[in-house]
Protein backbone atom coordinates (compact mmCIF):
# COMPACT_ATOMS: atom_id res chain seq x y z
CA UNK A 1 0.00 0.00 0.00
CA UNK A 2 1.41 3.36 -0.97
CA UNK A 3 1.19 6.46 1.18
CA UNK A 4 -1.55 8.01 -1.00
CA UNK A 5 -3.58 4.83 -1.50
CA UNK A 6 -6.76 4.28 0.47
CA UNK A 7 -7.48 0.97 2.18
CA UNK A 8 -10.37 0.12 -0.21
CA UNK A 9 -8.10 0.84 -3.20
CA UNK A 10 -5.30 -1.27 -1.72
CA UNK A 11 -7.78 -4.10 -1.11
CA UNK A 12 -8.93 -3.92 -4.75
CA UNK A 13 -5.30 -4.22 -5.89
CA UNK A 14 -4.67 -7.20 -3.60
CA UNK A 15 -7.88 -8.92 -4.76
CA UNK A 16 -7.00 -8.31 -8.42
CA UNK A 17 -3.64 -9.99 -7.87
CA UNK A 18 -5.34 -13.09 -6.41
CA UNK A 19 -8.14 -13.27 -8.99
CA UNK A 20 -5.54 -13.49 -11.75
CA UNK A 21 -4.80 -16.93 -10.35
CA UNK A 22 -8.37 -18.03 -11.11
CA UNK A 23 -10.24 -17.45 -7.88
CA UNK A 24 -12.78 -14.73 -7.23
CA UNK A 25 -14.03 -12.42 -4.54
CA UNK A 26 -16.92 -14.05 -2.66
CA UNK A 27 -18.12 -11.46 -0.11
CA UNK A 28 -21.61 -11.80 -1.61
CA UNK A 29 -21.78 -15.41 -0.37
CA UNK A 30 -22.16 -14.16 3.22
CA UNK A 31 -25.70 -12.87 2.70
CA UNK A 32 -26.32 -9.76 4.79
CA UNK A 33 -23.14 -10.30 6.83
CA UNK A 34 -20.17 -8.19 5.75
CA UNK A 35 -16.45 -8.79 5.93
CA UNK A 36 -14.57 -6.45 8.27
CA UNK A 37 -13.34 -3.16 6.80
CA UNK A 38 -10.24 -3.76 4.69
CA UNK A 39 -10.88 -7.51 4.22
CA UNK A 40 -12.26 -9.63 1.38
CA UNK A 41 -13.53 -13.20 1.26
CA UNK A 42 -11.96 -15.18 -1.59
CA UNK A 43 -12.87 -18.52 -3.11
CA UNK A 44 -10.44 -20.55 -5.22
CA UNK A 45 -10.85 -21.44 -8.89
CA UNK A 46 -12.38 -24.83 -8.04
CA UNK A 47 -14.88 -23.08 -5.73
CA UNK A 48 -13.83 -25.46 -2.96
CA UNK A 49 -11.78 -23.42 -0.51
CA UNK A 50 -12.27 -20.00 1.03
CA UNK A 51 -9.79 -17.69 2.67
CA UNK A 52 -9.70 -14.07 3.73
CA UNK A 53 -7.42 -11.40 2.33
CA UNK A 54 -6.45 -8.15 4.05
CA UNK A 55 -5.73 -4.93 2.14
CA UNK A 56 -1.98 -5.28 2.79
CA UNK A 57 -1.83 -8.77 1.25
CA UNK A 58 -1.97 -10.82 4.46
CA UNK A 59 -4.07 -13.96 4.00
CA UNK A 60 -5.90 -16.36 6.25
CA UNK A 61 -5.71 -20.13 6.06
CA UNK A 62 -7.72 -21.94 3.40
CA UNK A 63 -10.87 -23.63 4.63
CA UNK A 64 -13.88 -25.30 3.02
CA UNK A 65 -16.16 -23.30 5.35
CA UNK A 66 -16.87 -19.68 4.41
CA UNK A 67 -17.95 -18.93 7.99
CA UNK A 68 -14.63 -20.17 9.35
CA UNK A 69 -12.88 -17.81 6.93
CA UNK A 70 -15.20 -14.98 8.03
CA UNK A 71 -14.52 -15.67 11.73
CA UNK A 72 -10.79 -15.74 11.03
CA UNK A 73 -11.01 -12.33 9.37
CA UNK A 74 -13.07 -10.96 12.27
CA UNK A 75 -10.54 -12.28 14.78
CA UNK A 76 -7.66 -10.83 12.79
CA UNK A 77 -9.44 -7.46 12.49
CA UNK A 78 -10.12 -7.34 16.24
CA UNK A 79 -6.60 -8.43 17.24
CA UNK A 80 -4.40 -6.95 14.52
CA UNK A 81 -1.94 -4.12 14.95
CA UNK A 82 -2.35 -3.20 11.26
CA UNK A 83 -3.23 0.47 10.80
CA UNK A 84 -6.92 0.05 9.99
CA UNK A 85 -9.34 2.76 10.96
CA UNK A 86 -11.89 0.87 13.01
CA UNK A 87 -15.32 2.50 13.09
CA UNK A 88 -16.19 4.29 16.31
CA UNK A 89 -19.30 2.90 17.97
CA UNK A 90 -21.37 5.50 19.75
CA UNK A 91 -24.00 4.22 22.16
CA UNK A 92 -26.96 6.38 22.97
CA UNK A 93 -29.96 5.93 25.22
CA UNK A 94 -30.24 3.72 28.26
CA UNK A 95 -28.03 0.72 27.70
Amino acid sequence: MTMNQSIPDALDVAVAHHTRLGGRRADDMLGIQQMPFGYALLIDADETYFNWLRYDGQEGAQTWNKWAAYRGAKWNFDNSTAPIHKPLVVMTGNS
